[in-house]
This record gives structure tokens, sequence and C-alpha cells, in this order.
């Protein structure tokens, strides 16, 4: 392992899960890291998957700074105080100003859970499993003033089975990270990092989702609505539903072959709750049944077998 502690001078901005992964893994291979930026704890609810960075820092004896805005005038004061050289940003949900990106005296390189130029934007991991793509990948770029769309330094690909979820997905961009955070570090040591510059006429772009993106309609087919289930699981939100006016979170769900449900249920009006075996439930969809395998319904209610969801 290469001693980076008189290397570059790195200032490192994160708030979630991944944050702390990369964090960790550069700490590990003694970066000079300077001070570490962290998002403040009454600002979590911005991130469902939000870390606070300062119990990392504090252990290992980093510098730590805990923004609201890093792009206020406050926090640009901060930045420029610390003279990086570059800026470490992963997992930093408010879009940087010019000013904040031009601080450090290299650069600022972020990451992208995508094999970019495709799918640039918003929830990337989340909107693979939707729109039931096969490869996913992970990509460290420098940050400019765009959508995603600065040179490339970094990246791998890994293949989406239909056993993956956002869970899943989640962990193979943290094993990618611990390969690219010391490939990174070791270059930077070399000189300054040189990216391969996007082909923007291959770009696409995703647009960020809502609350209401996450709410199932049953008419649909059972992979569509499987997709959005395994998608949106933990680390995320949840799909959700409607049953006897309360909300129902589904967490993890299985498309049922048609030969193994009664045929009452085969042609029945989606939305339909039924128990082909006891206390495994089931709903009706606009194709196969779906089974639900993992949920949450609010007030601790209980499903009842042939009573509706909301559609």
């Amino acid at each position: 392992m290469i001693n980076l502690t008189e290397g570059p001078r790195i200032a490192f901005i994160g708030a979630v899960d991944f944050s702390n992964h990369c964090l960790l893994e550069a700490i590990k291979h003694q970066s000079n890291i300077v001070a570490v930026i962290g998002l403040d704890p009454k600002r979590a609810s911005r991130h469902s998957d939000y870390v606070d960075l300062s119990h990392t820092a504090i252990n290992y004896d980093i510098p730590y700074h805990s923004v609201n805005n890093i792009n206020s005038n406050s926090s640009v004061k901060k930045l420029k105080e610390l003279n990086a050289d570059y800026f470490f940003i992963f997992g930093w949900s408010q879009l940087l100003s010019t000013e904040v990106l031009s601080i450090p005296k290299i650069g600022s390189i972020g990451s992208h859970p995508a094999l970019l130029p495709k799918n640039r934007g918003r929830h990337p991991l989340i909107w693979s499993l939707i729109n039931n793509e096969e490869t996913g990948g992970l990509t460290f770029l420098y940050l400019d003033k765009g959508i995603d769309d600065g040179d490339i330094l970094w990246q791998e690909s890994f293949p989406i089975t239909e056993w993956d979820d956002s869970g899943t997905l989640y962990t193979k961009i943290k094993t990618l990270a611990s390969k690219a955070i010391p490939d990174l570090l070791d270059k930077m040591t070399v000189g300054p990092l040189i990216g391969t510059r996007q082909a923007t006429e291959m770009a696409t772009y995703l647009r960020k989702r809502s609350e209401a993106d996450g709410l199932i309609h049953w008419s649909l087919p059972a992979k569509v609505i499987h997709n959005l289930v395994r998608a949106l699981t933990h680390p995320y939100v949840g799909a959700h539903s409607y049953y006897n006016e309360r909300k129902i979170t589904i967490w993890k769900s299985q498309i049922q072959n048609a030969e193994d449900i009664p045929a009452q249920y085969q042609r029945s009006i989606p939305g339909l709750i039924f128990e082909p075996v006891k206390d495994v439930f089931c709903v009706t969809t606009g194709s196969v049944p779906l089974q639900l395998l993992e949920y949450d319904v609010d007030d601790n209610n209980t499903l009842s077998s042939g009573s509706y969801m909301e559609t």
C-alpha cells in the first residue's frame, strides 16, 4: 500500500452509506484527507440511506464540518480555507455551485452508479430495475456544471440479474468502489488525474422520482409491479399501496406461476387479495398474481383474504 499521508490534499464531502464506505476505503489507503464535510443530521430526511460521517471522521482524528447548505457563503469560506487539491464528493444530493466546484486546485471528483454517458440524472439504481436493464455500473468522474457530464476517470460494469434488488445493487457498487478508490489514489500520486471525455451523443437522462411514483397500480402486469418492488426496497422507501385506507409498504415480492394459482383467481379483478396457503398472501394483477413476501401495514393492521387493494 502506498503511503499518501503527504500526497494530494483531499476534502471529503458526503452524506450517505456509500459516502461512508468510500471514506473508509480512502482512510484504509492512507490518503491525505484534510477534512470531512457532512450533512447536518437535522437534514437527514433528504436521504433514505443517510449516514452521519462525523463518527468516522472523529474515530480517525480527521477534522469534521457539518453543513446545511454546501453553497452558502459560510460553507464556501470554510472549503476555501482547506486548501484542497481535490474534493471527493460522493452521495451529496444538493447541486454544487460552479464556485464550489472550482475551489480545489485540481478538481472535484464525484461518482455515479451507472455507465455514463447512459443514465445521467437521478436515481439510476432504481431506474435500472424499473426499466428491467441487464447491466449496471459505477463511474467516477470530474464534476462539471452540467448533469453528470464530466470527464470519466474510472468505470466498470456489473450484471443485473432477476434476483437483484436495490439492496444487492447497492452492495455491488460499494464493491466496485473498493477497487476504484485505491486505484484513483495511486494514480493521484503520479500526477493530476486525466479523464476521458464522454460521448455526449450517446447520453440518456433519468428524471427525478417522487413518492407518487412508488404507488402500485395493480392493473399493470406482475413483472412491472415486481420490478417496482425490487427497485424501491431497502435502503429506499419501498413500493406502496393502500388497503382499508391504510398504507401498505411492500419490500419483497414474487411472481406466481399461473399453474400454481386456483382458477378463480386467474381472471379476477386486479387488486384482489387471496390466501392460497395460510398466512401466504397474493394479489391479482393485470397478468398473473404477485405474492407478498415482505410487507408492512400501517397501525400493524393485517391483510384479509377477499379484500381489495386500492388501485
